[in-house]
Formats: structure tokens, sequence, C-alpha cells
């Protein structure tokens, strides 16, 4: 990072700290993820985490929250047959404080990262869970970050939700099949029930 940049420390577990990193905030963004599908566990970050962000910044007067959070959160469909996303039951109940917080929102409602993709390799094999049916509109962190730049200070994108996707569509196994051609033809796109 910059020199420009103050690294500050703040635990979304901890409202006191939380309060010392965000002082002076105006606008703030969220990138927090679900590492557990344990819907009855008693903290998760992107749930009671962000409730502890949402609670500190309204009383500190921060005027916008940004968040990345799944395009499963406004399509639940894309989820293989017979399969609920579980992260949703644990994100929305914490976009929906947020909605009603009174602080300005925007939801950014990412497909999945090509980017990701060596992460679903596992030695010579690239995994694939489930039954993959919709097509999907792949993204990129580098185009993602371009995106997430325009609504600072744009209140044309306060209380909205925008889906952030490419612009050609293609079923998860096609395009595991596309990315080994080119990343590794020696691994092997395996898919599992």
């Amino acid at each position: 990072l910059p020199d420009s940049v103050e690294l500050v420390y703040g635990d979304v577990s901890d409202k006191e700290s939380l309060k010392i990193a965000l002082v002076g905030t105006e606008t703030l963004y969220l990138n927090l993820n679900t590492t557990n599908w344990d819907e009855n566990a008693s903290f998760q970050p992107e749930r009671e985490g962000i409730i502890n962000v949402v609670d500190v910044s309204k009383e500190l007067g921060v005027n916008h929250i940004m968040q990345i959070v799944g395009i499963d959160s406004s399509h639940p469909e894309f989820a293989t047959k017979g399969m609920e996303y579980k992260t949703n039951r644990i994100r929305i109940p914490a976009m929906e404080y947020l909605k009603k917080a009174n602080i300005n929102f925007t939801y950014f409602h990412c497909s999945v990262f090509l980017d990701s993709f060596p992460t679903f390799i596992q030695g010579e094999n690239f995994g694939i869970i489930g039954n993959h049916q919709y097509p999907v509109y792949y993204t990129n962190t580098t185009d993602y970050a371009r995106i997430i730049a325009n609504p600072k200070g744009n209140k044309e994108t306060y209380n909205k939700a925008f889906s952030v996707q490419g612009v050609e569509g293609i079923v998860f196994p096609e395009e595991a099949k596309r990315f080994v051609r080119v990343y590794d033809s020696k691994i092997q796109v395996a898919e599992y029930p």
C-alpha cells in the first residue's frame, strides 16, 4: 500500500476497538466472509461482526457503508439443485440490520471471482461440488476494485444493491475446463455430488 494509507486496528468482535479504529471515518468498505456455516455459532464476523460495525458506525456518524455480499444473496436459485447457500442464513440478518440503521449502504452482489480458481485445485484435481445448472457470469478482483471505487461519495449509489458480474455466462464445469486448459492441462476437472 502507498505511504498515504494509514493502517488502523479494529476487531469486529470488540466494539471499543472499533470506536478507536473508525473515528473520523466517512465511508467504510466491508469485506467479511463467513468461514464456517454454523448459523447457531454465537459469533460470526459476517453477522454479529457487521452488527457491531453498524452500531459503532451509527454512533460515530459514518455516512456510508459499502459491503461485498455474494451473488447468492440476491439469487439463491444459483445454488446447486437441492442445496441452500448456508452463508445466506448468516449474512442476510446483518444485511437487514444495516438497511434499518439509517446509514447509507451500498451492496455489491458479486459473482464468482476467476482469481479464486486456483483454490479449487487439490493435487491433480479441480474439484467441483454439486450439479451446477445455471450459467455464472464470472468477474475478477481487478475489475471489482475499479467498480467499488465509483460509489464512494456518489449519492446515486446510496441504499442500493448492484450485481457485479462479467459479460459471458458459462456453467461452472465448462469454465473449470477452460481454466485448466490454460492453467495446467495435467489437472483434471472432478465433479463430486
